[in-house]
């Protein structure tokens, strides 16, 4: 005895929602992944030098504005005592870091010295000022 099939076709809707999901888990992916890199929002006069060079080494910034603030590596520090703080953990992660102090150009000399000595007091023995480049 032969039967007959009957193929039935049966209408489907195509759901999306987890398409959508997956887009939503790729997207959080690379956001969270990729490293992100923020210009320095705080503007200083940096002097001007004859020589100067470009730096491409990882570094620790920080910088000295004329009204006094202090920012180590992109965050306001209140005291002394917070800069040295991050020096220290900056020492604790890299066994010789680079230290680039941009110090605006009516910060006083004996400002920057005693944040140069802070650091070599530390152990940190890189230790470079930024400057332009000499206008011609």
């Amino acid at each position: 005895m032969k039967f007959k099939r009957r193929a039935q076709r049966i209408a489907g809707k195509t759901d999306l929602i987890p398409l959508l999901d997956v887009i939503f888990l790729l997207l959080i992916f690379f956001v969270l992944s990729s490293r992100f890199i923020f210009q320095s929002v705080v503007s200083v006069n940096l002097p001007e030098a004859i020589t100067s060079e470009i730096e491409n080494q990882d570094h620790h910034t920080v910088i000295l504005t004329k009204s006094g603030l202090i920012f180590f590596d992109g965050r306001k520090i209140n005291n002394l005592e917070g800069l040295n703080f991050g020096l220290e953990l900056a020492l604790s992660k890299d066994r010789n870091p680079l230290v680039i102090i941009k110090a605006d150009e009516a910060v006083s000399q004996s400002r920057v010295m005693k944040i140069m000595g802070l650091a070599k007091k530390i152990g940190i023995k890189k230790i470079a000022l930024a400057t332009e480049p000499k206008r011609e």
